[in-house]
């Protein structure tokens, strides 16, 4: 199914979309998400004013609402960003020549990440943008919305929920083996990381000037009494959160258990689809960009079932 008419007279870009869900409430309930997104909706969508803007981590961010389907029951809109570091992007042409953005003092640079809020199933459908905001930055946005300010999070959704549950509280790691490849010209400071082991690698690779970073852990089980031993949590949320933040850069990702010591790649695991846009100078249209977005979870929608609240 073609996310968009494949005019030949219209160029085409890739478009990355990730699948969320609430961490919050259970699935047979009304989540925390589910109500801040529509006390936001209604605080914030009027005949003159359809968006909210907040201050998060030295963050300028804006929320706009594109559309309510009350039909397919959805929110559909985007987050933006502003820009306000030395290094900014250059327009370059089939000649790889590279050309200033005419910006003054009164203009910046903006990065966008759209979303489909599916209200009743509690499903989060978002473009990927490694510069642009997060997942946790709709967290914060909808916080603010939040009654009696219940938390509200949402989670990548993996291929396979035991792969994931590897990295999470509770479960014991081994070893782990990671390989970086950091892309032309990268800026450490561009990435928007919370885990200080994820921080401390991206850092590391960064301060070393180099392009690839190979780091291969083991742990050992402890014999102080209530210490678990093996790697940290602080190891495996670090991992998990390259792997749902940054996949781009992790060229692999492998863990052992300790009483299976048989690697298990962890790359490729996040699901993540993939649809090409029509762009008119390198811009494409909301409608566009929504119906891309809409395919994808109609892909994967016998997959995404099983996290619907209603249906666990």
């Amino acid at each position: 199914m073609s996310s968009t008419n494949n005019s030949p007279l219209m160029p085409q870009r890739k478009i990355r979309i990730g699948f969320f869900t609430s961490s919050s409430g259970t699935k047979t309930t009304t989540s925390n998400a589910q109500l801040a997104f529509e006390k936001m909706y209604s605080s914030c969508v009027s005949a003159i004013s359809n968006s909210y803007t907040a201050e998060f981590q030295k963050k300028k961010l804006k929320l706009v609402f594109l559309e309510k389907d009350t039909q397919a029951n959805y929110y559909f809109g985007y987050i933006s960003c502003s820009r306000d570091e030395f290094h900014l992007p250059y327009i370059g042409d089939e000649n790889w020549d590279e050309h200033n953005i005419p910006l003054d003092d009164k203009k910046y640079i903006v990065e966008r990440t759209y979303f489909i809020y599916y209200y009743e199933t509690d499903i989060l459908v978002l473009s990927q943008n490694h510069l642009g905001p997060k997942y946790s930055d709709l967290s914060f946005l909808l916080f603010n919305f939040s009654e009696e300010h219940l938390p509200v999070a949402f989670e990548a959704i993996w291929r396979k929920e035991s792969i994931r549950e590897l990295l999470e509280t509770g479960s014991a790691l081994r070893s782990c083996e990671i390989t970086l490849a950091a892309p032309r010209n990268f800026n450490a400071t561009e990435y928007d990381l919370s885990n200080s082991f994820s921080k401390n690698m991206i850092e590391m690779m960064a301060g070393m000037g180099g392009s690839h970073l190979k780091l291969s852990l083991r742990g050992r089980a402890s014999t102080r009494k209530l210490i678990k031993g093996y790697l940290s949590e602080d190891v495996k949320s670090g991992i998990k959160e390259l792997l749902e933040k940054m996949p781009h850069l992790v060229k692999k990702a492998s863990v052992t258990e300790p009483k299976n010591t048989k690697a298990k790649s962890l790359l490729d695991q996040v699901l993540i689809a993939e649809k090409s846009v029509n762009t008119k100078e390198g811009y494409a249209k909301h409608t566009d960009v929504k119906t891309a977005m809409i395919h994808a979870k109609i892909e994967h929608r016998s997959y995404l079932k099983q996290y619907e609240i209603g249906n666990n």
